[in-house]
């Protein structure tokens, strides 16, 4: 039984870091095409603060519907999402009973599943390349002007930030990184800034 668990949980870090690998070689293979094609590459780096403790049960349940899952599964995932509370002792004193009207179980094996049904819809366009790996997400384009990359990123973070506030998803702007490789060895200055 200990040999069983250790394969399971081996097989699922192996088919994790397989997944973290091909995300950094999707991000690495466009900032080396941009290179090889005199390009110029940015990147925005983004990470959600808290994405299973934060995902709103009401959104999840209409991407349920929107996947055209069966009604039974989405009253079973819907169940088990709801009538979960919490409360928290301060020194002697027992708060009251609080609903808990976001979140997925911590461990549950259906949590990360439930995330990439809810993030499915994240923004996408033609012009940016974008990279998820669990609550990580990096967006990129290439482009012949500095102004072209930052134009397209702005755009794109915008749109994001519009699909952070319908699905309540909160960036964590303190762990967000943004990135330009220039497209020769020189770093080329810009007068033009990205705003996060």
């Amino acid at each position: 039984m200990i040999l069983a668990s250790y394969r399971t949980n081996s097989t699922v870090l192996e088919q994790a870091m397989a997944a973290f690998i091909h995300q950094l070689l999707r991000v690495t293979n466009t900032v080396t095409q941009g290179f090889n094609h005199k390009l110029y590459t940015g990147g925005v780096f983004l990470d959600v603060r808290k994405e299973f403790d934060r995902m709103w049960h009401n959104g999840l349940n209409c991407k349920l519907i929107q996947f055209k899952i069966p009604n039974y599964l989405i009253v079973i995932l819907i169940n088990y999402l709801r009538n979960r509370t919490f409360r928290f002792k301060l020194n002697h004193t027992l708060a009251d009973i609080v609903n808990i009207k976001a979140g997925t179980p911590h461990g549950s094996i259906l949590s990360p599943l439930l995330y990439i049904i809810y993030t499915s819809d994240f923004p996408k366009t033609n012009q940016i390349m974008n990279c998820f790996f669990a609550d990580d997400t990096a967006i990129s384009t290439r482009g012949s002007s500095i102004n072209y990359v930052i134009h397209t990123l702005q755009k794109g973070q915008n749109n994001i930030e519009n699909w952070c506030t319908l699905w309540r998803v909160a960036i964590n702007i303190d762990k967000t990184q943004i990135s330009h490789v220039p497209k020769r060895h020189i770093q080329e200055r810009t007068k033009n800034t990205l705003v996060l």
